[in-house]
């Protein structure tokens, strides 16, 4: 994992963590691990994900030691098709309706790392701690629903992989 991969795991991080609606449904920020250890008899009754960073295109020498750097995040989300209980719809901002944990969990972060982050005016960005400027999340799809193909037998588990390609200017 290079620098700034991890700079951009950590200002994913720290944006989630700031996020009310993502801090109410998932009761731990994303992580590293591939997958968290859960009892092969237990649904998952509240989502958690996990983080991938790539590099992404080749940097752009802009002048000097200045370039735009590219990272492709994946957040991957896991949760159950249980339905959310309304209270904890309407403490996380959403819509109260008959949803599912995972596509509640789903809409929350897609609230969140959209191409409305980091614009003027909205309440949230990225921010680098290496001090790197942010400039753009580029949404690479809709963060589809599908049954976790790893899961074991009896366990009602579900994944939606939001991806998304981070902009930023860094320095040498």
């Amino acid at each position: 994992m290079t620098d700034a991969d991890r700079d951009t795991a950590d200002a994913v991080i720290n944006l989630w963590k700031a996020a009310p609606s993502l801090s109410v449904l998932f009761p731990l920020p994303p992580t590293w691990d591939t997958v968290r250890k859960t009892d092969s008899k237990a649904v998952i009754a509240m989502p958690y994900a996990t983080l991938e960073i790539t590099k992404g295109k080749d940097n752009q020498r802009i002048t000097g030691g200045v370039y735009y750097d590219y990272r492709n995040v994946t957040i991957k989300i896991a949760g159950s098709m249980a339905p959310l209980a309304p209270a904890v719809q309407a403490q996380a901002g959403l819509p109260v309706g008959p949803i599912s944990v995972i596509a509640a969990a789903k809409l929350a972060v897609l609230s969140m790392f959209n191409l409305k982050l980091g614009i003027p005016g909205q309440p949230y960005t990225l921010t680098m701690p290496s001090g790197a400027r942010f400039c753009r999340w580029w949404p690479q799809n809709d963060g589809d629903i599908a049954r976790d193909p790893t899961a074991k037998a009896g366990q009602d588990i579900w994944v939606a992989n939001v991806k998304g390609e981070v902009w930023s200017v860094r320095t040498d």
